[in-house]
């Protein structure tokens, strides 16, 4: 009798209930002898055919290519051979664990500049795991925080180069372009600027900037960029600049967009100034003078607009500016 597989239970049932013989001799069965060489040989054939079918086969097991890794990594000195020997060793266990190159590899920028985006990614995820496996292995974790730092830093470097040309291109400032929302939201703030720049404009001669910079800041002079398009939106205003050394002085003025400049390092410590470029306001009011900062750090034009306008505001009424209210 042939074991039952659960797909072929029919076909079973049928062959031992019809092809089984019955007594002794099979082909003296005058009922069923004929029956076996026209029928019961061709369901054997299926149930046999189906039990092979039936039989999972094991999935071969993938196997990791393995990669001639060269005996003597310090004769490797060409930054695209070494790129090339680390992608072809992302998958060796042994790679990472046990050789102190390619450790020294990736914290050179030479060679990682050379990395595609897609592998850049899986070398920084390889180091930061394999390192975490050795942390008391100086080198392979200052490895891996230097890769992190290589891409914080060319985050950065896209931010500024990014922040750099809206600011020396304004039409590209998609914020103060087009705004948020749809041409009705738009239509309302451009309202309100002109409103702001109108209120600004009637007490122009009253308000002054004093801008701390350096002319060997390259913040600095990207901070000129975004002050010639402030004085764009309003030609009068007062800007002062304060440098340390007198022959910074030439660049400013040069650029047409100061006003005034001097020198006077005391005053870098007495105004407290750490960050460069640093720009203070005042307002002359009832023959008062209010001082306060404006901003520290790299900022655009329109923030320096809604900067004036608040201080301005809260000096004239007592309440801060609400810009959603202010119609």
């Amino acid at each position: 009798m042939l074991v039952s597989f659960s797909f072929a239970d029919k076909l079973l049932d049928e062959y031992n209930n019809n092809c089984r013989p019955v007594s002794d001799d099979f082909y003296s069965d005058a009922y069923r002898g004929w029956f076996y060489k026209e029928y019961c040989e061709n369901l054997k054939k299926k149930i046999e055919e189906r039990q092979k079918e039936s039989q999972i086969k094991p999935k071969p097991k993938k196997e990791v290519p393995k990669t001639d890794i060269p005996k003597d990594y310090s004769k490797v000195t060409n930054p695209d051979e070494k790129v090339k020997i680390i992608k072809e060793n992302l998958e060796n266990v042994d790679f990472w664990q046990k050789t102190k190159y390619p450790w020294q590899w990736l914290k050179d920028d030479n060679v990682l500049k050379r990395i595609e985006q897609k592998m850049f990614k899986e070398v920084v995820d390889k180091a930061v795991y394999y390192s975490s496996l050795d942390y008391t292995d100086e080198e392979k974790i200052g490895t891996a925080v230097y890769l992190v730092d290589y891409s914080r830093r060319n985050s950065f470097n896209f931010a500024k180069g990014y922040t750099s040309y809206i600011l020396a291109n304004q039409q590209y400032n998609i914020a103060d372009r087009v705004g948020r929302g749809s041409w009705s939201y738009r239509s309302v703030s451009s309202t309100k600027d002109d409103k702001v720049r109108n209120y600004i404009l009637q007490r122009i001669n009253n308000i002054g900037l004093i801008f701390f910079g350096s002319a060997n800041c390259p913040y600095c002079r990207e901070q000129v960029n975004a002050l010639r398009y402030l004085r764009d939106r309003l030609p009068n205003i007062y800007i002062r600049v304060v440098v340390s050394d007198a022959s910074e002085c030439s660049y400013y003025l040069s650029t047409g967009v100061v006003s005034d400049c001097s020198s006077s390092p005391l005053s870098f410590q007495r105004f407290n100034v750490e960050i460069l470029p640093t720009i203070f306001i005042y307002y002359n009011k009832n023959n008062q003078r209010y001082l306060d900062v404006l901003s520290a750090g790299l900022t655009d034009a329109q923030s320096l607009m809604y900067g004036i306008m608040s201080f301005v505001y809260k000096i004239d009424t007592g309440m801060e500016f609400n810009y959603a209210e202010f119609y």
